[in-house]
């Protein structure tokens, strides 16, 4: 199966050895040489729209403004945009940063998929376009694994969340937060969901996340799904799937993140 059907089934895929140590430590000394003229532990954006590029030469950050040329017009991500368009009918590249996770006993983030309104009470705008999603690139300058900075994903959920955003879109169901893992679980299982929710991915889909989410319910997480990577390895993920980033127990957690993103009437 190539990568981009994996994404389409599977929701991810993973490549081992995406780029070597020696391209992964040199990548990480120029970053964090930025990071000591912007501040430590923040994220250092190279990329969100033509803007931020227009503003870091006004403010003569021409040494970040170099880095980010490097970065956008490098061979792994004219890679990422291939990838891309042979998902997407229409693509355009969202976002590109460097994130830095420190150690704790904390998760980086809990189990959640990207397009459920970040559980808001009440959606002010319209439901977006059910097909309007992301697909985001982890190439890791760290070494990851289960508590220590590694990715989850739920396999095949974005095809259970993008069908309730399909729901919502079309006025079917009434909206109520649905961001984590567990408030999702509860949605799908009321009657004014489910049944409308089988009818468009069918009861084995349905069982099959039942079952595969049941952990949430009972000790909160699992090393199930998790995707342990060595520095250099590239995890791609539809960001409909639910996914949770673990805490980060032994060592700080470096990653690359793009993020090329449909347009909403793909």
């Amino acid at each position: 199966m190539d990568i981009a059907n994996s994404i389409k089934d599977k929701g991810f895929y993973y490549i081992p050895d995406f780029i070597s140590e020696f391209k992964v430590n040199a990548l990480l000394n120029s970053i964090k040489k930025l990071n000591s003229e912007i501040g430590k532990d923040k994220a250092t954006v190279f990329y969100e729209g033509k803007k931020l590029l227009l503003k870091d030469l006004i403010n003569f950050k021409l040494k970040k403004l170099l880095k980010s040329s490097q970065i956008i017009f490098s061979k792994e991500n004219n890679f990422f945009s291939e990838i891309s368009s042979n998902i997407f009918k229409n693509h355009y590249l969202k976002r590109i940063d460097y994130y830095s996770s420190s150690i704790s006993a904390e998760p980086i983030i809990n189990w959640h998929n990207d397009i459920s309104y970040s559980g808001a009470e009440k959606v002010v705008k319209k439901f977006h376009h059910p097909n309007f999603y992301k697909l985001r690139f982890f190439l890791y300058l760290t070494d990851v694994e289960y508590k220590n900075g590694s990715l989850a994903i739920l396999p095949s959920s974005q095809k259970v969340s993008s069908a309730v955003a399909s729901l919502l879109y079309d006025k079917k169901i009434e909206y109520k937060p649905h961001w984590s893992l567990q408030q999702f679980c509860k949605y799908i299982d009321s009657l004014d969901v489910k049944d409308k929710l089988i009818n468009i991915i069918g009861t084995q889909q349905y069982n099959d996340f039942v079952s595969n989410t049941g952990f949430i319910f009972n000790k909160n997480d699992t090393d199930q799904y998790d995707v342990q990577s060595k520095k250099g390895g590239l995890v791609i993920f539809d960001d409909r799937c639910f996914h949770r980033g673990s805490n980060c127990s032994k060592s700080e957690r470096s990653v690359m993140r793009y993020i090329y993103s449909s347009n909403s009437i793909n």
